[in-house]
């Protein structure tokens, strides 16, 4: 089954499963994209009355009354993007750029930011064909937004900048002459969305989550083999002195701990009826 994008929920370990393969298995839902047309259309009526809104008709930051020229708001969309794909440092992995690409889709998706049509099904082209923006790793503002990181992916839609094609790194523009994708037109207030948010950090702590969940129940399994090889005791790792505590995750890891002795294990066995009061200390 398909991952229905600004529809189904997405968690971390989604994420990641969906991010480390290309060509992930996305759809979209009629119901979803109508969606989207309706939040795009506000941004239309916006620029066909007097109104002037930020974001869309003005300026930012500093400059966010002064009021932009209808034939002169593409070109600063254009801009924004290109000003602020300035970031340093060592590339970010594959897999962390292809789960932005879907993250980024399906923030989009849920239809709030107004992007149009042809912006998400751009974002699906490049990971359809496995092309994926370059982004250095420094560059994001924080709770501000990761404005430098998701600068360097909105570039590479544009058909600007650097890409992976297939594993292979080109210029943007090669790799979509290849693989046969038009490059993206940011029209109003689409350059704004498309560097607003958190989705980097937000996809690379995904990725820690999911790693950190493997290392801790690494963690547990090497500790219940290291017990068997001192013939230790289960003791220490009883329900009740857990709840005593009151400590979610050493509940947990308690828990996981017995289940791991909850078959038979002759080391334990023979060693139920000793005379050893406590196991070493460490454990």
């Amino acid at each position: 089954m398909p991952f229905l994008l600004g529809e189904n929920t997405l968690t971390c370990e989604q994420l990641v499963q969906l991010a480390v393969k290309p060509n992930p298995t996305l759809a979209i839902s009629s119901e979803v994209r109508a969606k989207l047309k309706m939040f795009r259309g506000y941004v239309e009526k916006v620029l066909q009355s007097d109104k002037t809104v930020y974001g869309i008709n003005t300026g930012f930051g500093f400059l966010s009354d002064v009021s932009i020229p209808k034939d002169k708001l593409v070109q600063l969309q254009l801009n924004l993007i290109r000003s602020h794909a300035c970031g340093v440092g060592e590339t970010v992995e594959p897999e962390v750029i292809r789960g932005l690409l879907i993250l980024r889709a399906h923030t989009f998706l849920l239809g709030h930011s107004a992007v149009s049509e042809s912006c998400i099904d751009t974002i699906l082209e490049f990971l359809k064909h496995d092309i994926l923006p370059i982004i250095p790793c420094k560059g994001s503002v924080g709770a501000s937004g990761d404005l430098a990181p998701l600068s360097h992916l909105a570039l590479g839609l544009l058909g600007e900048g650097d890409v992976f094609y297939q594993g292979i790194k080109m210029p943007a523009a090669a790799a979509l002459k290849k693989s046969g994708v038009k490059a993206f037109s940011p029209s109003a207030k689409e350059g704004l969305s498309l560097i607003n948010g958190t989705q980097f950090m937000t996809t690379i702590g995904a990725f820690a989550i999911v790693e950190a969940k493997k290392l801790s129940n690494a963690a547990d399994a090497i500790a219940a083999l290291s017990l068997d090889a001192i013939r230790g005791t289960l003791s220490a790792f009883d329900e009740r002195i857990q709840n005593v505590r009151k400590q979610n995750g050493q509940k947990k890891v308690a828990e996981h701990i017995r289940k791991l002795f909850s078959g038979k294990d002759e080391i334990m066995s023979s060693h139920a009826d000793c005379n050893k009061v406590q196991d070493p200390y460490s454990f």
